[in-house]
């Protein structure tokens, strides 16, 4: 038998090294192409379709007669043609029952539906236009000529689209008065036309092209529903998006984003190019696909007179469909006084995450009394963030009023337990302004957008300052190493998107996501971070780390890091020692395990006694020197070796890695990994913060996937080759099994040679164009995070800061976060007087956490506590109301 014919192996498909090309058996694939799949069987082509019809009959035939030929696998059958192998069976139990016919009707989405009469359509969009949502427009239609909400859902949603293009193409919307004259309120507005069959041309459009919102829109909704809006509003639906994220989005409840842009999606110019395409029947497929959360708060821009006086009137959703839009211009007249984005900050405004035009500007308000504040027990967060320097940093790199207030909203939205930015509506109360000292309650989407304008320019800029400061607070007593423990954390991503992935050891795999390096001090607490989408492993980033200690903390500081065996390698230990930082970590194995009776001392580790020995230096090899070495004997009889260099007492390297004698007292290396843990579920340290996502830059080297399916494909035919030989080798064998046996043993054979020769072809690392992921792998950009990460790693100083004062009075120290975090969130009185700030907080507590907590604020009025931007920097006099 001949089991390594060269012809046969040459055509086997070998690690799919082709991207477009996807195998379902040794000599047929699916080849894509020119926007047409091909389906070959050897050279011949027996079949094409086009993925985007919704008439798939052709595929389907294809599909389920290669499903009956017995030796191509339905799994990977299925796979090639991009389907699901339940669908691949339902296609063959329906052409089993009803006959190939079943095949040719089977269309892919709803049935065509039919096109509400024009007059329906200028009834609901004069509803929508009034403010009304998809649900209250259904209530409040005529009785005649009724449609169902989802059919007014359907139409709101591509009437938010065509507005949305009336908005990007720099058009105005007209505008009925109550009268039957009506004057445009533009003359010199360029306007795109489509003339029969002609191909429209590229049209630019600015993506801060202002809103303008008037009266009832009759004439407008008559223009819409008529032939003229294809050239604009239609075709923006179907329009090509150069983007990824240029795209209006929907959230779960059909609703369409009337801000669609990221801050990174806005270039320098503002310009996006947009090819208007006619084709209304379209328009719901297209918005089907879109994804994306729902903006809850809105920007509405409002042209006064004709002098063009603008006032920005900044408004929910929910308020805005409870009142029509006459009533947002009459309210626009209190609004007089608001201040303008100043010239050039038009762009910084406009620049963020699904949103468009600029931010209602926010104006800072002195500290006011108020009876019962919500949430006022969030300045007593604030107060320490500003000791702490955040929003001094922040006011350095250039952060007016508008940053301190959104800042302040981020840690009032932290401090009560939200985790992320969007946690700022959880403060829409009529006490927000009080709480937040500003003219009105920002939204989130401000927020974001005022921290996103800010973080382009100094996100990490700011953390590495805030890292500073902590690094300074973090200076040892007289010859004593400051103790910084380092490790990386692995943010999982669940979305759509296409990120490279990352080992998470608590659940034993590779995960898409990215990579967190932290640095903790003595105590646990965070000082600084670096991320790392690359996965980068941890002795990539020792040096740098150390290059950063050093910087904060001067050449002359005694430095003790403290990490896993992840860095516990010779060259990394060898350039430690070298560079004189000192460092402390577990051995790898192998290690030679020593008798019980060469432990002659013990050390008490976290209660539990364990045997010490050390004697001989750990050789690093290759002349590198040696290390101090460690030895630990468990009370289970198990052996742990630890690696160091440092002078410090051997106890004292022990309760650094291991943890001290004491079981209650955090310590040890532990702390860090708490501190992870609870960063997540209280501080969010988790979230993406942005969700924007931008490509790699051409010339990236990652793995290449064809290597890592090369490798899984020769790890599988060994496997079976082994069970055919296991099977060959039984006894009392028949000759059908034998026969059976041997073909299977010359398959695995055969294709096991294939990969082992195709094996050296294949990269373990190669650039991104040159590899399947070209065009689809994205990360996700950090500086928004970096921003608010560094508030997060304020707040978790200050928390623990506050439970380190607050757990010597509670009966139950474990506690103290917990109380802490309630006192976060208490409400409050608030006293303003020229001399101090009264603050009577009421925080949820018994009796025993009250005393505790009493103690606390006493402590704190202390310090003399002010509250960032008050001007007049009064004094915060914390008490504790019990009512």
């Amino acid at each position: 038998m001949e089991m390594h014919d060269t012809a046969s192996s040459s055509s086997l498909p070998i690690a799919n090294s082709q991207p477009r090309t996807r195998w379902f058996c040794r000599y047929g694939c699916v080849v894509e192409g020119d926007g047409v799949n091909r389906v070959f069987i050897g050279d011949t082509l027996v079949g094409e379709y086009d993925p985007r019809d919704r008439d798939l009959g052709a595929r389907n035939i294809v599909l389920v007669m290669l499903a009956q030929q017995p030796k191509i696998h339905l799994g990977h059958l299925a796979a090639a043609f991009a389907i699901s192998e339940e669908h691949l069976r339902r296609l063959r139990q329906a052409a089993k029952v009803d006959g190939y016919g079943a095949l040719l009707t089977r269309a892919r989405g709803c049935a065509e539906r039919d096109e509400m009469a024009p007059a329906k359509v200028r009834e609901l969009r004069v509803l929508f236009e009034e403010g009304w949502n998809s649900t209250d427009a259904t209530r409040r239609q005529r009785r005649r000529g009724r449609v169902s909400r989802s059919t007014v859902s359907r139409e709101r949603r591509r009437w938010q689209v065509e507005k949305e293009a009336a908005h990007s193409a720099n058009v105005a919307v007209p505008v009925t008065v109550p009268v039957e004259s009506q004057q445009p309120l533009f003359e010199d507005v360029d306007a795109t036309v489509v003339r029969g069959n002609e191909a429209p041309t590229p049209t630019l459009v600015h993506a801060n092209a202002p809103t303008v919102v008037g009266h009832a829109l009759d004439s407008a909704t008559d223009a819409i529903a008529g032939s003229a809006v294809g050239a604009v509003a239609i075709g923006v639906n179907d329009a090509r998006v150069e983007g990824p994220n240029d795209v209006p989005t929907t959230s779960g409840s059909g609703v369409v984003d009337d801000a669609n842009t990221d801050a990174e999606d806005t270039d320098a110019e503002g310009v996006v190019a947009v090819d208007p395409i006619v084709g209304a029947t379209k328009a719901d497929g297209t918005i089907a696909e879109l994804a994306g959360e729902v903006v809850a708060e809105g920007i509405t821009k409002v042209i006064i007179d004709d002098g063009g006086a603008i006032a920005s009137v900044h408004a929910d959703d929910s308020a805005a469909a409870d009142r029509p839009v006459t009533e947002l211009i009459a309210a626009a007249a209190e609004f007089n006084e608001l201040e303008l984005p100043e010239a050039g900050a038009d762009h910084a405004l406009a620049s963020d995450e699904r949103e468009r035009g600029p931010v209602a500007p926010l104006r800072s308000r002195p500290a006011a009394s108020g009876r019962l504040v919500q949430h006022v027990g969030s300045w007593l967060l604030m107060a320490l963030a500003h000791q702490h320097g955040l929003h001094e940093e922040a006011e350095q790199l250039g952060g007016g009023d508008a940053t301190r207030i959104a800042m302040d909203a981020a840690l009032a939205a932290l401090a009560i337990g939200e985790r992320t930015v969007e946690g700022v509506r959880r403060l829409a109360t009529s006490t927000a302004p009080l709480l937040l000292r500003c003219d009105h309650t920002p939204t989130a989407s401000a927020v974001r957008r005022r921290l996103h304008a800010f973080a382009d320019e100094h996100g990490p800029v700011l953390m590495a300052r805030i890292g500073e400061r902590y690094l300074d607070a973090a200076r040892a007593e007289a010859n004593e190493p400051a103790v910084f423990y380092v490790d990386n954390h692995l943010r999982t991503y669940t979305g759509q998107e296409v990120v490279r992935r990352g080992w998470r050891m608590q659940d034993k795999r590779v995960l898409p996501g990215a990579s967190d390096y932290y640095v903790h001090d003595e105590a646990g607490r965070p000082v600084f971070r670096i991320d790392t989408p690359s996965h980068d492993s941890l002795c990539q980033w020792l040096m740098p780390i150390v290059t950063r200690l050093r910087a904060g903390l001067g050449a002359e500081e005694r430095i003790l890091l403290v990490f896993d065996r992840a860095g516990a390698f010779p060259v990394e230990m060898a350039t430690l020692r070298d560079a004189g930082v000192e460092f402390v970590t577990y051995e790898r194995r192998p290690y030679p395990d020593l008798a019980p009776s060469d432990f002659d001392r013990a050390v008490v580790v976290r209660g539990e006694t364990y045997g010490v020995h050390e004697s001989r230096l750990k050789n690093l090899g290759a002349g590198r020197g040696r290390v101090r070495r460690i030895a630990l004997r468990t009370p289970d009889g198990k052996q742990i070796n630890l690696l160091a260099i440092s002078t410090a007492p051997l106890e004292q390297l022990v309760g650094f890695l291991m943890g001290e004698p004491d079981p209650d007292a955090p310590s040890g290396r532990w702390q860090q990994e708490n501190a992870f843990k609870h960063g997540v579920e209280r501080w969010g340290i988790n979230q993406l913060d942005g969700r924007k996502v931008e490509p790699y830059p051409p010339g990236t080297i990652i793995p290449n996937p064809a290597r890592r399916r090369n490798e899984r494909a020769l790890k599988i035919v060994r496997a079976d080759e082994g069970r055919a030989r296991c099977a060959l080798a039984a006894e009392s064998l028949t000759d059908k099994r034998r026969t059976r046996a041997e073909s299977d043993l010359a398959d695995a054979i055969q294709r096991r040679v294939a990969l082992e020769l195709a094996r050296p072809l294949i990269p373990d690392r190669a650039p991104i164009e040159q590899t399947e992921l070209a065009g689809k792998l994205v990360r996700h950009p950090a500086k928004l995070k970096a921003v608010v990460d560094t508030i997060r790693i304020v707040c978790a100083n200050v928390e623990a800061e506050l439970a380190d004062v607050i757990a010597r009075t509670l009966k139950r120290p474990r506690e103290a976060k917990k109380v802490v975090a309630n006192v976060f969130a208490a409400p409050g009185r608030v006293d303003v007087t020229p001399s101090e700030i009264r603050v009577r907080l009421s925080p949820a507590a018994n009796r025993s956490e009250h005393a505790a907590i009493r103690r606390l604020l006493a402590d704190i009025t202390v310090r003399k506590l002010t509250l960032p931007g008050d001007v007049r920097r009064r004094p915060l006099r914390f008490e504790l109301h019990i009512s």
